[in-house]
């Protein structure tokens, strides 16, 4: 075994100093050289400081011009040592001259700025009370340091006093006055705290005389101000310890440093930005700070002789601290303000991209080339043939070069480290985190091993708090929820303690599911980074890579999905997307105890009879909802494309309270399930409902019933399923509302999500776990019970029938599987139908049947889209063949049954459907249980090849897909002649509108043509005799003999009256020997349109025709005599009505003649004596014209 640190230089602890340069330290004489010696220049830090340099030889005009920039890095970047390097270069330092990746920058810029002096001034600003206090306080302290006894600029506020103020007023009162009220003001405590002194003449002298910063004097300022300027405490307290302003002070150390003999002054602002960032809750500190980072660059007050140029580290644009700190308005207005600030500056940026390179160069440098060769390779073998987790750990800006030389580290984790560690640090270099996590693995990390982003966690989280209150109260909610519920929940997973030995091995394991906890916690806090951005359960194996292993390669990123499936169930603040194999996951940070709302749910919704309803629940979701809400269901099941209902029971079987004998029996001959739940009273297991069924078997016949036994539940199992119930009944309505009503709004809407996620992960868990336990997987899963667990979950109630184990990993398919068998085991020879049973797929079939008993062999081609129905159920109900495109009828079932038919008519008896339905549906092994509908399919083909035609109550039955009556009985039919067939096909589709029908006359078709024709006739008879007599009289008034009007009307009338009640070969025989006078077309038309010819008819106005017969009569005659086919009746005579009328109208009127006298009479003649006197008389009336004779029968006489 090789450790890394046999490789490499790994100390055995971390030192404070290490790695870590404070800006003024570095600069130092006695450690130039060590700041130098350390510091790393790759390619982008060279340019960076040739910018820097650019900048400060800009400065020097002329004009001469103060100016600005930012020095902008990330955590880590070394910004405070790029500036300790710069602060020697522009000292002319030698090593820093030395160093030869600056020679570029040096040599571009020496000639403007050999020769000058510049006042190098560091600061440091963390522990900064205003930026006077640091930048001119810090710059006499640099002056005192270099120029001992040089007078200090005049940056003090007490100077003025001291020089100006104080003598006047002492002048003025006189010496025992103003000790007076200088005595008297020290006896409050202000700002400037407690004084405690008694001034005297004495004293007050010794203080005139002493310098600037002797206590003494600064005392008699504070003195001074507290009695006699009292209105200057806001202004000293803003300035810190009593300077002038920002302004004022820089005007006065630029003409200070000109007097020096200097060209400019370059201040080294360190940590800065931090600061402010620091104290954002204080606003009013921010704001008025802020507004000072313009002065650096413009001056207001008064010219600056020499240049300041300011270097300004920053590792975060101050506005994107801000945070909730302003709102508002307000907010707006900082950030304008911030942005108009920041205006003046330019950008100096030191990328992120050198740490890798750094690091390489200063942490992990091999200690030989042997060394260096096996890091490399180790690096290639821990990704080999996993391009997957090669990219994750690449990240989107590296390559395996890089990879390469900074191993053990990732580019993810470096990337991580630099992202988490700025968004939650202050002080700390990236490099000494780095070898934090060396030093931490440094006994066991060994070579192959990639060091994972999960230790990143415990480096982070051991150290200070963030300075953003927002990310301070994430970072604390995240410690708190792994310290009270994540790590309790892994300890007791991999029972373990706090206090277990360190060297139990359950403690690697428990590391392992540990890294992948604090990566997400990680993840949360700092979402957007990228290692983490769409953080998923595969990404989040990779980012931990090697911690885990696999016994099937490749699998790491399942076996990661089991545990946070697991740990989700326990703390609902994990949460996973909705991807089955590659969900995303993330940890929700709350400041709610969800387990406080839980318990309270569990006192009022988890009982026995709501676990028992969940677990159904569970069952009936998997089954897609299809048992219904009640314990005792009927479940729908395709089977053999037909629809079965089975009975599904829900019971303790234990329990003969609860089931009964008569409840495992099946009813009515439909099989029933019964399912047991998974837990039972305390002290009993599932060998107790074994024992109770052997009992039942003992006392009971064989019944179609397979009860399904699982495995019970452990302790652990039962308790989540009780917080299921509670969860589940909690997010239910109001529920919710009611139990968190304690709640703030903002709580309970933080709750919710992270109790759907509980809900949602246990419901998930629960399902695998009912999966185990009813013997449907084999996963041993944890909350299902080993010790008393079934092999045998399947116990028949019928000993023919042996139940299969399951073959299926889906509840809903080994459900299904379980029905097969048990209707398998009902109707063995069933036909397995590839398509679900529909009347729509059943007339289909009937009709292509139909074709094919029509046709001379048979055989039909089948249309393309009806073919696999054909395939589906014709062929496996064995009516026939479909091939590829044609449909062969078969003769198999003709030759189970026809010698049924034959016995029945040579007894002169009729088969029932019902009796043919039994003969199809056989016994034992070859009982096909066919649905009634399916049989009588069978049975209209048989009786079709046995000439019989299937009829109820005289009538013959029409076959819709659905059940034909029970009762219904099979006729034989005797069969017309091809000829005769021909014929009334032709004349049954011509007159009556029937269908087409076969080539071939067989019993269903002669049925079928019979039925169609004697409906329709009975239809038509009425108003077909009707059409006849109202022709007759119409006839009489014209003197007509004849027309084919009323030759067709009759032929039409004697066809449909002879048809309508005549037995089928007797109508069949009927039509065929129709002849109509004109053609069959015209009788349908006179049938069809009787109804309206009567009418008009009776409309028509006969004694207006007779006005006008000698304008009308002869075309009023010919369309009584034409068929209705040729002249439409009423059409032609409303426009005859209308001539005549017109012609009527257009006569000139002569003298009205007198009437004539109209003879009429009436006679009743008893016998043939009478006639002749009859006779004279009507032939005198007719001299008069035509005259009308009726007569009638009187019933009087023999």
């Amino acid at each position: 075994m090789t450790l890394i640190r046999d490789l490499i230089h790994i100390p055995e602890q971390v030192r404070d100093g290490d790695f870590v340069l404070k800006l003024t330290q570095g600069v130092d004489p006695a450690h130039a050289q060590a700041t130098v010696d350390s510091y790393e220049v790759t390619d982008q830090i060279a340019e960076a400081f040739h910018e820097a340099l650019g900048l400060i030889a800009g400065s020097l005009g002329p004009p001469p011009r103060s100016q600005s920039t930012f020095l902008h890095g990330s955590f880590g970047s070394g910004k405070s040592h790029f500036m300790a390097v710069l602060h020697l270069l522009l000292e002319g330092n030698p090593a820093a001259r030395s160093k030869p990746e600056l020679h570029d920058a040096i040599a571009a810029w020496d000639d403007a700025l050999s020769g000058k002096r510049f006042l190098l001034v560091p600061v440091h600003f963390l522990d900064a009370r205003s930026m006077e206090q640091k930048i001119l306080g810090g710059y006499v302290d640099r002056i005192t340091a270099l120029h001992p006894g040089t007078s200090v600029p005049p940056v003090y506020l007490g100077d003025t006093i001291v020089s100006e103020e104080l003598p006047q007023l002492r002048a003025t009162v006189g010496d025992e006055s103003f000790l007076a009220g200088l005595n008297a003001g020290t006896g409050d405590d202000d700002e400037w705290g407690e004084f405690g002194v008694t001034w005297t003449v004495d004293s007050l002298e010794r203080a005139l005389a002493a310098p600037a910063t002797d206590p003494d004097r600064q005392a008699l300022v504070a003195a001074y101000i507290a009695a006699y300027r009292r209105a200057t405490t806001t202004e000293a307290r803003s300035t810190g310890e009593g300077y002038v302003d920002l302004d004022r002070g820089l005007a006065a150390i630029s003409s200070h440093a000109q007097s020096l003999g200097y060209d400019g002054i370059v201040l080294f602002l360190d940590e800065l930005i931090l600061w402010l960032a620091s104290n954002i809750g204080d606003l009013d500190l921010v704001q008025r700070e802020s507004q000072k980072l313009t002065i650096l660059t413009e001056s207001t007050y008064a010219e600056r002789p020499v240049p300041i140029v300011s270097f300004v580290a920053r590792q975060r644009d101050l506005s994107e601290l801000v945070g909730s700190h302003v709102v508002g308005p307000q907010h707006q207005s900082f950030l304008d303000n911030l942005e108009l600030q920041q205006g003046r500056f330019s950008l100096i940026t030191l990328e992120a991209s050198n740490l890798p390179v750094i690091a390489e160069r200063r942490l992990l440098r091999p200690q030989n080339p042997a060394n260096r060769s096996a890091l490399r390779d180790a690096v290639d073998r821990a990704v080999a043939g996993r391009e997957d987790v090669r990219r994750i750990l690449l990240g989107s800006d590296a390559d395996l070069d890089l990879f390469r030389r900074i191993y053990p580290f990732s580019p993810a984790l470096v990337h991580a480290l630099v992202d988490v560690s700025e968004a939650l640090q202050r002080e700390r270099t990236a490099l000494k985190v780095m070898l934090q996590l060396l030093v931490d693995r440094r006994e066991d990390l060994e070579l192959g091993d990639i060091i994972p982003v999960g230790d990143l966690w415990d480096v982070v989280a051991s150290r200070d708090e963030p300075f953003s209150s927002e990310m301070k109260s994430a970072f604390r909610t995240a410690k708190d929820l792994y310290r009270r519920r994540l790590r309790p929940m892994l300890l007791d997973q991999h029972a373990l303690a706090e206090d277990s030995p360190p060297d139990d091995p359950r403690w690697r394991a428990f590391t392992t599911d540990d890294r992948l906890i604090k990566t997400l916690l990680l993840a949360a806090l700092v979402p957007n980074v990228e290692a983490f951005r769409n953080l998923d359960v595969a990404r989040l194996a990779a980012l931990n890579w090697g911690t885990l292993t696999s016994p099937i390669p490749g699998r790491e990123a399942q076996i990661v999905l089991t545990k946070l499936r697991t740990w989700s169930a326990s703390v609902g603040e994990i949460k996973l997307g909705n991807d089955a194999t590659n969900p995303t996951v993330s940890i929700t940070l709350v400041d709610v105890d969800t387990d406080e709302i839980i318990d309270r749910a569990k006192r009022d919704f988890d009982t026995l009879g709501a676990r028992r309803a969940a677990l159904r629940q569970l069952i009936d979701t998997a089954l897609g909802g299809r048992l219904g809400d009640d314990l005792h269901g009927t479940y729908r099941h395709q089977w053999r494309g037909v629809t079965r209902e089975l009975d599904v029971v829900f019971g303790n079987i234990r329990n003969v309270d609860e089931m009964p004998d008569v409840r495992l029996q099946s009813d009515m001959g439909r099989p029933k399930i019964v399912i047991d739940f998974p837990f039972d009273d305390t002290g009993h297991n599932p060998d107790d409902d074994l024992e109770r069924l052997d009992r039942w078997a003992e006392r009971n016949q064989p019944t179609t019933t397979v009860c399904w036994l699982p495995s019970f539940l452990t302790p652990e199992g039962v308790a989540r399923l009780g917080r299921f119930v509670a969860i589940d009944n909690l997010l239910r309505g109001d529920r919710f509302n009611d139990h968190t009503a304690h709640l703030s709004a903002t709580q309970r809407a933080q709750a919710r999500p992270v109790l759907e996620s509980m809900h949602t992960q246990l419901r998930e868990q629960l399902n695998a776990a009912v999966l185990d336990a009813y013997g449907i997987t084999s996963f041993n899963h944890a909350w299902v019970e080993r010790a008393t667990s079934l092999t045998d979950h399947h116990r028949s109630l019928d000993p023919a029938l042996v139940v299969r184990p399951t073959t299926a990993s889906r509840f809903d398919a080994a459900f299904d599987e379980l029905c097969d068998q048990l209707l398998d085991h009902l109707a063995p020879a069933h036909p397995a139908l590839d398509a679900k049973v529909t009347p729509g797929s059943l007339t289909t079939v009937w009709g292509e049947v139909q074709r094919a008993l029509g046709a001379d062999d048979n055989r039909i081609v089948v249309e393309t889209n009806r073919r696999p129905v054909m395939r589906a159920i014709a062929t496996p109900l064995e009516l026939g063949t479909m091939h590829e495109s044609h449909f062969i009828l078969g003769t198999t079932w003709q030759g189970r049954l026809d010698r049924h038919l034959d016995s029945a008519r040579n007894e002169d008896r009729r088969l029932s459907v019902a009796d043919l339905r039994l003969l199809i549906d056989g016994d034992g092994d070859q009982r096909r249980g066919l649905d009634p509908e399916i049989a009588d399919l069978v049975i209209l083909t048989v009786a079709a090849q046995c000439d019989h035609s299937v009829t109820h109550h005289g009538s013959t039955v029409t076959y819709t897909g659905r059940a034909l009556p029970a009762d219904a009985v099979l006729r034989p039919e005797e069969l017309p002649t091809a000829d005769e067939w021909d014929r009334a096909a032709a004349v049954a589709s011509g007159v009556f509108g029937s269908p087409a029908v076969g080539r071939r006359p067989t019993g269903p078709e002669v049925a079928s043509l019979t039925e169609n024709v004697r409906q329709q006739a009975n239809a038509w008879v009425h108003d077909a005799e009707r059409l006849v007599e109202r022709l007759d009289a119409a006839y009489g008034r014209r003197g007509l003999t004849s027309g084919e009007r009323l030759a067709t009307a009759r032929a039409a009338h004697r066809l449909v009256d002879g048809v309508r009640n005549a037995e089928p070969i007797d109508v069949v025989r009927a039509l065929a020997g129709f002849t109509p006078p004109s053609s069959e077309g015209a009788a349908a038309r006179s049938l069809n349109s009787a109804g309206a010819v009567i009418s008009a008819l009776d409309a028509t106005n006969w004694e207006l025709f007779g006005l006008a017969a000698e304008h009308v009569g002869s075309d009023l005659d010919e369309v009584l005599r034409a068929d209705e086919l040729a002249v439409p009746y009423d059409a032609r005579r409303h426009e005859l009505e209308a001539r005549a009328t017109s012609w009527l109208g257009d006569r000139t009127p002569g003298p009205t003649p007198p009437p004539r006298p109209t003879p009429s009479g009436r006679a009743v003649v008893a016998s043939t004596d009478d006639v002749p006197s009859l006779v004279d008389e009507l032939t005198q009336a007719l001299d008069t014209g035509p005259i009308e004779v009726t007569w009638r029968h009187t019933g009087e006489g023999g």
